[in-house]
């Protein structure tokens, strides 16, 4: 093999290996772009998510709120419910801790 022959050779193999990294370089640029593209997406979702979180706990919240004061409520009535049944008793003439 002459020297231009292996000149003409080591030519053809730099510029495939050229045209290899050109290919390299662009495939990585295009992923790094989708990679940027998803990240973008996925912080958008998380921010999302993040305000929906943040309603579904102030909502969990106010019902907890309202369930309290629901049992507050109960509560009295109860208490008002035996004040009525006392009374009537007396009315009716029944005393239960009497003989």
């Amino acid at each position: 093999m002459t020297i231009d022959e292996r000149l003409e050779k080591l030519t053809e193999r730099h510029e495939a290996l050229a045209q290899t990294v050109e290919i390299l370089v662009a495939n990585q640029r295009e992923r790094d772009e989708r990679d940027r593209q998803r990240d973008e997406r996925q912080e958008k979702r998380d921010e999302r998510q993040d305000a929906l979180m943040r309603t579904l706990t102030d909502r969990t919240i106010q019902a907890m709120e309202a369930i309290n004061r629901l049992g507050n409520i109960v509560g009295a009535h109860d208490v008002r419910l035996d004040e009525h049944e006392e009374r009537l008793d007396d009315l009716q003439g029944k005393h239960p801790d009497l003989p």
